[in-house]
C-alpha cells in the first residue's frame, strides 16, 4: 500500500478528537509522545502528524526521512531538502509560519493533506491537523483533531512554508 494513502487513513481515524482540557486528554498525551515520550501540555499538531507517520512506518514497515520534533519550524527546516514538494501532494505534510505584525515568527503549525483542489488558478487543499478547530481561519490552538479546507497561500497571520513528503519513495 502507498504509505501516502495509510497515513491519510490513520489520520481520518481520529478526526473528531477532542482535548479534555487544555491540549490534555488521553489520545492528546498519545500524540504528545510521539516524538519525544513526554506529553506536558504543549501544542501537538507536530506530535499528531508525527504520531501517524509513526503508525504508517510501523504497519507498512518503513521509515519517514522528516525530522522529528515537535515544532514545526524545525520539520520544517531540519528535514531533508529532497522532501520538499510542490505542488502539494495528497499525504504530505503541510507547514505554515506564524506572522506577527507582518514579521516572522518562531511558530507554526502543521497539518497533513488529504486532498488537492485547483479552481480559476486558486489551490486549495483538505487537510486532516491536530490542535485546531472547527472553525474558520488557521487555528493553531484549537480544541482537537479536525478536517479543514485551506487556501494554500494561508492568511495574514499564518502563511504556508511548503509542503513535505514523509517517505523518499
Amino acid at each position: 500500500m502507498d504509505p501516502k494513502v495509510k497515513l491519510i487513513q490513520i489520520a481520518n481515524a481520529f478526526v473528531g478528537t477532542l482535548e479534555k482540557g487544555y491540549n490534555k486528554g488521553p489520545l492528546i498525551e498519545e500524540f504528545q509522545k510521539a516524538v519525544d515520550g513526554v506529553a506536558s501540555g504543549e501544542p501537538y499538531c507536530a506530535g499528531f502528524a508525527r504520531f501517524c507517520i509513526n503508525k504508517v512506518d510501523k504497519e507498512l514497515g518503513i521509515k519517514t526521512w522528516l525530522y522529528n520534533t515537535e515544532f514545526s519550524l524545525a520539520l520544517w527546516d531540519k528535514s531533508p531538502k529532497e522532501a520538499r514538494v510542490k505542488p502539494p501532494i495528497p499525504g504530505s505534510i503541510i507547514i505554515w509560519q506564524f506572522f506577527k505584525f507582518d514579521k516572522p515568527q518562531m511558530s507554526g503549525h502543521v497539518g497533513i493533506v488529504t486532498a488537492v483542489h485547483s479552481k480559476d488558478g486558486i489551490i486549495r487543499v483538505d487537510t486532516i491537523e491536530g490542535n485546531t478547530s472547527r472553525g474558520d481561519g488557521i487555528n493553531r490552538e484549537g480544541d482537537g483533531v479536525w478536517a479543514r479546507n485551506r487556501s494554500i497561500t494561508g492568511d495574514a497571520s499564518m502563511r504556508v512554508l511548503g509542503f513535505l513528503n514523509p517517505w523518499k519513495y
